[in-house]
């Protein structure tokens, strides 16, 4: 297999494999957290940085270590919250988990109310039909 072929795979592995973190993390976990989207992408570019600046202080090369993986998919990660965070899709997501909860508890008490509500209708109606006969 050709080296350009190689890398393509790779890098398009990599890239569904992030897409799916990403939408698991953004649906359980970050939509709970509202930072300052300018302090989640300046911890972005600190990651994205970080590597050229480990090179060139400690004199170690982390192309093709798992240190480029990782700083990779935090990078990612931190730019796409940063992206959703200034798009407004984070805070709709939060509205929608606040929403969805709200019609569950709503239903919850429909589900309970309707048998209250008929054992008061069935007492006014023998109570009228009680006091139409006292007359």
């Amino acid at each position: 297999m050709s080296t350009l072929l190689t890398v393509l795979l790779q890098v398009a592995f990599f890239a569904v494999i992030m897409f799916v973190v990403y939408k698991q993390l953004k649906e359980r976990v970050l939509y709970k957290y509202n930072p300052n989207k300018w302090i989640v992408l300046a911890a972005s570019g600190v990651v994205f940085f970080l590597p050229m600046l480990i090179s060139q202080v400690f004199k170690y090369n982390v192309t093709g270590t798992l240190w480029q993986y990782l700083d990779s998919a935090v990078f990612i990660l931190l730019f796409l919250w940063f992206v959703d965070i200034r798009n407004g899709s984070i805070k709709r997501m939060q509205d929608k988990k606040a929403e969805d909860s709200a019609q569950e508890e709503k239903k919850m008490m429909n589900v309970a109310a309707p048998a209250g509500k008929n054992k008061n209708k069935n007492k006014n109606k023998n109570k009228n039909r009680d006091s139409k006969r006292r007359k």
